[in-house]
């Protein structure tokens, strides 16, 4: 398996090598995260499809710092889109809606924001020190709720801690980025 490094120089010469060695080292891993959103396998095989293209098309003239971050936020984004379409008219029956609601009271308010750049970049920055400043085991429990998210019995299951130490470190978490954001001068 190649490394990163070498994938992304084969999307830039233009091989289609490239896609393949991407199936295979990230693929199980974009599929699992677009099923936690999508629960449907037809879809979340589609995604991953749409990902490797979209992949394909981006680099060059992209050359990400970290290729596995960059494909998790293509399949994640393009998850979430798939998601919005189908249930824009009815509620879903998966982890996105029960994700949304349970941090929907944390997070700011972009709605309101003078200068959106400016406090998306101040968002961006306060939450990578909020998530920095996590312990390992803190900051994997929220990544997988809120960016990945993972069930609850999932994230338990993978960590080894049982299911309401998971709620608990999720509801501190919570409570601790609300309070931070408060401070940074975020409307929540």
């Amino acid at each position: 398996m190649l490394d990163d490094k070498s994938i992304i120089d084969l999307f830039h010469e233009r091989d289609e090598k490239a896609i393949s060695e991407t199936e295979q080292k990230y693929g199980k891993l974009c599929y699992k995260v677009s099923l936690n959103i999508l629960h449907n396998e037809q879809d979340a095989e589609e995604s991953v499809s749409d990902t490797l293209l979209k992949l394909w098309n981006s680099i060059p003239p992209e050359y990400p710092i970290c290729l596995k971050n960059f494909i998790l936020k293509i399949i994640r984004n393009l998850s979430l889109n798939k998601y919005k379409m189908k249930h824009s008219a009815k509620r879903g029956h998966g982890e996105y809606e029960v994700v949304l609601d349970e941090i929907k009271d944390t997070l700011p308010d972009t709605v309101n924001t003078n200068d959106i750049l400016i406090d998306s970049i101040h968002l961006r920055d306060t939450l990578n020190n909020f998530l920095n400043n996590l312990s390992t085991e803190k900051r994997s429990i929220f990544i997988g709720r809120y960016w990945y998210f993972e069930s609850i019995s999932e994230i338990s299951k993978n960590l080894g801690l049982s299911t309401s130490k998971v709620k608990v470190v999720l509801f501190r978490c919570r409570v601790e980025l609300k309070q931070l954001l408060l401070k940074e001068g975020f409307i929540v």
